[in-house]
């Protein structure tokens, strides 16, 4: 009759998650089930392969509490809730089966402790089935039974919730909870053992944290009290997602610059791996995901290796595992990342990713968004070096940036700069005294020394060979593992081929430095220290495993310059301000600063281009406080060639539509120069009231290798929208559509770039003409917008426009590199009187603060009280939230809040 009674409840059970049964009979005096026969495999089973990625896991979980939820309901408790009793079916439903062991509550919710003695079968295969069992017995599965399950206590529906929370777990881990290698074993840990959620993988929501330190309470008061609440902080999830997390996720993206190199794209691309895990296919997250990613290819050779990424601002942050090559089209955040990758056997490979919109002056590595890595096999790689691959690199250094990329062979670096116990090696194996390792002649100043005469300049404090800082060939006790340092080109040159090594040459050191993410690399190094830390030390590393190529010590580069008896020395040392990473600095080949240092590489492979590599670089430097600009007699010949006939605009309005904060507008116009029309983007505040001040932007370099306009330029500025003004955007000349034969931004010599400048500046005054002719638009309060490549013409195009009336340059300065004199900034910027507000980045690359930045401040021809110049520890970019507060401030200032 019990059997029966069962029986009955058990078939009540009709859910699509909840294997079905279609008849009970009896034959020979025996009776049995008739069950559904259903295809797939156990979850067991699917956990052999190891643990399920969160969003399956969850989804997974969603259908078991949703069965335990209607078994619930009917007064059932299943008590054997494990891996083994759920069907996983090929489009991803579960069953949950084997309810042989369930029992009905009573009215108080509690199931009577005599089990039926049932094993229900899973699959059409013959099972074993169970003699009745006495009252009192404990019955299910040690390792997934609840503690009251396992003392054989009664039991409720709160002991499946245990069962469920053992299952979750090793569905997240692969591991179960209370593992041990006996039933006693397990029910022990069941009993005593407490869980560590730190064993969760990385990323999993603290939420499901939450909920499974709840399911596995043992005490039962304590515990999560049913399958339906399960199922309602399941839910909470989804509107985590919905209503927190994705509304959290724009707003980082409208806090996100194009060029920015701060944290704001890896918390985004994080939180979006969150969403993803719970929401897959989010159209919201899908339409956000380019403001904070780029797609990449991650290969390695061999295949089969898993990829870790993490923040680089963040060296204690969690890593980000990204899956096994190949990876193909993955996103990947914008800005600068570290990567590891690990295949079993080999050296751990490591890298920096810089991942931005390729430019021409990236294309090199960029512009197909592949990474390659190989794993040599063990043995090929010194334990002291790294493998850099085959590639090059543009030269990220003020005065060097113009240069070409040259070609650059297969080579290992040192990971660390040579230290005191390696360099006390060649010392005591007679290095000073072995000609054959000096092989470069001896010039002091202008002038050829002698070899005695050379070496009676290098030695140590008491007169014998060695480096500055030591005494009688030794080095201060306890500093080992320090730079040597207080050395000569001379001596690193020697030890390099003591060591059967060779120095650097700038395009060595530049492909590895990296000092186009110097914003990051060089406030984590040791700069304007008291001295030399240890190698190594530091968290500043720069690509391929290498470290600390910025600052501790200055590091000694073969090439020579245009100066007899000069090197490049690069990097910067402790005793150095921390841009000095971007400087292009050189030294006399005898100088033994306290912060001259080296290390050295070696060729993996043969170099066909030595020749380029080593020649002498000429250094573009130019000491703007020393030129004199034209007289202006002849400045007001210059401004002539920007003058133009005032034809009619011959206005068309191409597109208008929504655009938050305001309303966009796309209108075509007549140019100032042949036949030609160009496009004008304007875009209108909602809240406030015409006539709006009006803001003129002038864009970053990117604007020469996009071909079609978007709104990426006005996102870096919407704010100004939002505060009540309008922004006008005209196409320049060799920008977006209107694509030339120009696709750099640095000033040249040549006529085409004067030619452009012109156009530009004509380019510039249509759009004013255009603001003019627009009653909403206020033609007496209009201001100068330039971002890097506009901020450096904004020490031209205002001198040029006077109805410019006010002037904000982001990350802006002088070029060294020259051009004719009618194009050139020196003979503009004093010219330059409106006032003027720049916001600079202190280790800028392409402006450093001290040579470029700070002159261009001085030589503006505006009143001291009304300019400023503000700088922050960034690279080429300022924070977005100071860029706002200062911006609006400037304009507040000279123009009155907007509407």
């Amino acid at each position: 009759a019990r059997f029966q009674r069962e029986a009955k409840v058990l078939a009540s059970l009709n859910h699509p998650g909840i294997g079905a049964i279609y008849g009970l009979e009896e034959a020979a005096g025996h009776q049995y089930l008739i069950l559904e026969f259903v295809e797939g495999e156990t979850l067991a089973e699917r956990l052999s392969r190891g643990a399920i990625p969160l969003d399956e896991t969850l989804r997974l979980a969603r259908q078991i509490a949703e069965a335990l939820r209607v078994a619930h309901e009917k007064g059932l408790v299943h008590r054997d809730l494990k891996p083994d009793n759920v069907m996983v079916k090929a489009d991803g439903k579960i069953k949950v089966l084997d309810f042989g062991i369930a029992r009905t509550a009573d009215g108080m919710g509690r199931a009577d402790a005599t089990p039926v003695a049932l094993d229900a079968p899973t699959v059409a295969m013959p099972r074993r089935v169970r003699s009745p069992t006495i009252p009192g017995a404990i019955m299910g599965t040690a390792g997934y039974m609840s503690p009251e399950q396992a003392c054989g206590k009664s039991v409720d529906q709160r002991s499946d919730v245990f069962s469920f929370g053992c299952v979750l777990y090793q569905m997240l881990t692969g591991v179960r909870p209370f593992a041990g290698e006996t039933i006693a074993e397990s029910i022990g840990a069941t009993l005593h053992k407490e869980i560590d959620l730190g064993t969760l993988p990385i990323g999993t929501p603290s939420s499901v944290r939450d909920l499974l330190r709840r399911c596995l309470e043992k005490d039962v008061a304590s515990r999560c009290p049913s399958a339906c609440r399960i199922l309602d902080d399941l839910g909470a999830l989804d509107r985590w997602a919905r209503d927190e997390a994705i509304p959290e996720l724009a707003r980082l993206c409208d806090r996100i610059l194009v060029l920015e190199e701060g944290r704001e794209s890896w918390t985004a691309f994080e939180l979006a791996r969150e969403i993803d895990k719970l929401a897959p296919g989010e159209p919201m997250v899908e339409k956000l995901r380019p403001e904070f990613s780029i797609p990449i290819t991650i290969t390695s050779d061999p295949p089969g290796a898993r990829a870790f990424a993490a923040f680089y601002g963040d060296p204690d942050g969690n890593e980000v595992g990204l899956g096994v090559t190949p990876l193909v089209g993955i996103a990947f955040p914008r800005g600068l990342s570290r990567m590891r990758l690990e295949l079993p056997g080999r050296r751990v490979v490591r890298d920096l990713i810089w991942n931005i919109k390729a430019t021409v002056s990236n294309a090199s590595e960029m512009s197909t968004c592949t990474w390659h890595y190989t794993f040599h096999t063990p043995g090929l790689i010194p334990d002291e070096m790294e493998a850099v691959p085959a590639g090059g690199r543009p030269i990220f250094l003020p005065g060097l940036d113009h240069m070409a990329t040259e070609p650059i062979a297969a080579f290992l670096m040192d990971r660390h700069a040579v230290t005191n116990r390696d360099y006390k090696r060649f010392v005591d194996d007679g290095g000073y005294r072995r000609e054959e390792f000096w092989r470069e002649p001896f010039v002091l100043g202008d002038r050829a020394v002698e070899r005695g005469e050379a070496m009676a300049l290098l030695v140590d404090a008491v007169g014998r060979p060695g480096p500055v800082g030591w005494e009688m060939g030794e080095y201060p006790i306890g500093e080992d593992d320090r730079p040597v340092s207080g050395i000569s080109w001379y001596e690193a040159d020697a030890f390099a081929a003591w060591a059967g090594k060779s120095l650097p040459t700038i395009f060595h050191w530049s492909r590895v430095a990296f000092t186009n993410s110097s914003g990051q690399i060089a406030p984590l190094a040791n700069f304007a220290g008291r001295g030399t830390v240890p190698v190594g030390s530091t968290r500043s590393v720069n690509r391929f495993g290498v470290h600390d190529l910025a600052g501790n010590v200055r590091e000694w580069i073969l090439n020579p310059v245009d100066r007899a008896g000069h090197r490049f020395i690069l990097g910067g040392g402790w005793n150095d301000p921390n841009y000095a990473f971007v400087d292009a600095f050189a030294q006399p080949m005898f100088d033994r600063s306290l912060s001259n240092g080296f290390r050295c590489i070696r060729a993996m492979e043969p170099e066909p281009n030595e020749k380029q590599l080593t020649r002498l670089i000429p250094v573009a430097f130019r000491d703007f406080r020393a030129e004199k600009p034209v007289s202006d007699e002849v400045f007001a010949y210059f401004r002539r060639q920007f003058v133009y006939d005032r034809r009619p605009l011959e206005a068309v309005t191409i597109a208008d539509q929504a655009a938050p904060p305001g309303r966009w507008q796309t209108i075509e116009i007549a140019a100032a120069y042949g036949a030609e029309r160009m496009q004008v983007h304007l875009f209108l505040p909602e809240r406030a009231r015409p006539p709006y001040q009006t803001v003129v932007l002038f864009p970053g370099s990117l604007a020469l290798h996009t071909r079609n306009f978007n709104l990426s330029e006005f996102r870096r500025i919407d704010f100004l929208v939002k505060s009540g003004r309008a922004v006008v955007l005209p196409i320049y000349k060799g920008t977006f559509e209107r694509a030339s034969n120009i696709d750099s931004d640095y000033p040249s010599q040549t006529t085409a770039y004067k030619d452009h400048l012109i156009m530009w500046a004509k380019d510039l005054g249509r759009a004013i003409d255009f603001v003019e002719s627009r009653e909403d638009l206020d033609a007496t309060r209009i201001a100068y917008y330039g971002v890097s490549w506009g901020g450096a013409l904004g020490a031209i195009l205002p001198a040029i426009e006077p109805r410019i009336k006010v002037n904000i340059l982001y990350v802006a300065g002088l070029s060294f590199q020259p051009s004719l004199p009618e194009s050139d900034q020196i003979n503009y910027v004093t010219r330059v009187t409106q006032p003027t507000l720049m916001l600079n980045g202190e280790l800028d690359f392409y402006f450093p603060p001290e040579h470029s930045q700070r002159p261009m401040f001085d030589l503006l021809g505006t009143p001291p009280e009304h300019k400023k110049r503000l700088t922050y520890e960034r690279g080429h970019t300022v924070p977005k939230t100071e860029l706002i507060r200062e911006s609006l401030a400037w304009l507040d200032r000279y123009f009155g809040p907007a509407g």
